[in-house]
């Protein structure tokens, strides 16, 4: 795959950072850029997609689901306290 050569400006203390990780993994500062600039867009599909998750039971618990849970209550609480 053919590279491209960039120029940055970046924070002192960001460019340190990038230094010592360089250093951890004794790979270049270029091969740091890359291996962050791999990731990010991973990370930010899986964020993309938590918060679809979150959104679709954002809507709270129906009926039902309440009516379930209270039921549960009185047996959670007995294991929790044999247990405890």
């Amino acid at each position: 795959m053919a590279t491209v050569k960039i120029v940055i400006s970046i924070e002192r203390p960001l460019f340190d950072a990038a230094d010592a990780i360089a250093l951890e993994l004794n790979v270049s500062r270029s091969q740091v850029f890359v291996i962050a600039m791999q990731e990010y867009p991973r990370r930010r599909e899986h964020q993309r997609l938590l918060d679809q998750i979150n959104a679709v039971y954002d809507d709270g618990l129906d009926h039902e689901q309440l009516e379930i849970f209270k039921r549960m209550e009185p047996h959670q609480r007995r294991i929790m306290e044999s247990a405890g």
